[in-house]
Parts: structure tokens; sequence; C-alpha cells
């Protein structure tokens, strides 16, 4: 596993390490081979396994289901889950703005998504609008959820 520098770098103002510590495992259990919640509870604590688990995609179902279910996650989200999902997202869409800018042809690099650019973005706008509900709901990161939406559109 390699450590996403962004999510320590973008939730350096939060105090604890603990978020830290979940914005760099936040992969572990979908990418890293015998990872698994009870691990990251037995190696951290079980705020950090929370949050991991928060963050884990779930598997199983068609595309409708797992989006839903993901939608339906954030309103359980903590704040450090919150936080952490939150730049996750916004490191997605800026990686894929930047893809999308420096390709010679844009729509070649919509072919790695199963689902074609309008479905992808919609179901963008409706995570990062979830998400800035609940950022709203717990009162911190708001303006992380604004740069998501910001990101959003500017696919």
């Amino acid at each position: 596993m390699t450590p996403s520098a962004f999510n320590a770098r973008q939730l350096a103002t939060r105090p604890g390490v603990l978020t830290r510590q979940a914005a760099l495992l936040h992969d572990v259990v979908e990418d890293g081979e015998g990872w698994t919640i009870e691990r990251v509870e037995r190696l951290f604590c079980p705020d950090v396994a929370r949050a991991v688990h928060d963050l884990t995609e779930r598997t199983g179902g068609s595309w409708a289901f797992l989006e839903q279910s993901a939608l339906d996650h954030v309103a359980e989200m903590d704040a450090r889950s919150l936080a952490v999902k939150t730049v996750d997202k916004l490191h997605n869409m800026r990686s894929l703005l930047a893809s999308l800018s420096a390709a010679p042809d844009p729509s070649s690099v919509w072919e790695s998504f199963s689902r074609g650019p309008a479905q992808t973005i919609g179901y963008a706008r409706q995570l990062a609008e979830a998400l800035m509900v609940r950022l709203r709901e717990v009162g911190e990161f708001e303006s992380l959820g604004e740069e998501l939406l910001t990101a959003v559109d500017d696919l």
C-alpha cells in the first residue's frame, strides 16, 4: 500500500493523529492483501478501524445498489470519516480533471469508466451533495465540501 499523502496534508489541520491514520489507511482493506477491519483495529484502535470501515467500498450487487448504499452510508459517518471521504473524493475528481485536460482525446479517459461520463459525474454530484449535507450537520470541513462540489462542476 502506498499512503495517500494528499489526505494527510489536507487533514493536517484536524486535531489528533487518528484522522491522519484513517486517511493514510483509507484504502488498505480494499487494496492491501491480508488487511481486514479487525487487523486495523488490532494494530491501531477502534476509532481508526471504524473510519476505515466507513471508507471501505462495499462489493456485490448492481451499480445502482452499491451507489445507493454508499449514499445512504454517508448519513451514518462521523466527522473523521466524512473528512477523509471528502478529501479522497476531491483528490479523485481533481485527478480525473487533470487526466481529461492532459489527454489528446479526452473521450479516451472515459473508456476506463464502465458507466461513462454522464453517469459517473451524476453519481459524483450526488455523493458530493450528500457529503456537503453531513459536513454542514457536523459543522466541520464545509470548505472541503465546497471544493468537492466545484471540482465535480468542473468536470
